[in-house]
């Protein structure tokens, strides 16, 4: 393996795990719908979770012609942990953009408030 073929496979890990919680914390943060982006979360979890463990390696390994490729990407029961445990980090990631939500309105609130009298 190359370097830049390692450097791409690290690449594709960190920009499918950074999709998987950008989406959902975006969501909240924006439309403040909490439960629904919970699922959502819970959805891009498990799709990040069969990515990473399953289709990614295939791709790079048919790209790649190189066998060795899956020693560098979690075996393939990490995506069925995401199916059962991929909605903890969603719960914790959503709780904590709607706490920066509800803290960011109150600082907006009380700026508008403090301006006007």
């Amino acid at each position: 393996m190359t370097p830049i073929q390692i450097l791409l496979i690290n690449f594709s890990q960190i920009l499918a795990f950074a999709l998987a919680i950008t989406i959902p914390v975006y969501r909240v943060l924006v439309s403040g719908r909490f439960w629904a982006s919970v699922g959502l979360g819970y959805l891009c979890f498990i799709l990040w979770g069969f990515a990473v463990c399953l289709f990614l390696p295939a791709a790079f390994a048919t790209l790649f012609h190189e066998k060795r490729i899956y020693e560098y990407f979690p075996d393939g029961p990490g995506a069925a942990g995401m199916l059962i445990a991929g909605w903890i980090p969603s719960l914790v990631l959503c709780t904590s953009a709607l706490g920066l939500r509800r803290l960011w309105r109150l600082v907006r609130r009380s700026k508008s408030t403090t301006l006007s009298s």
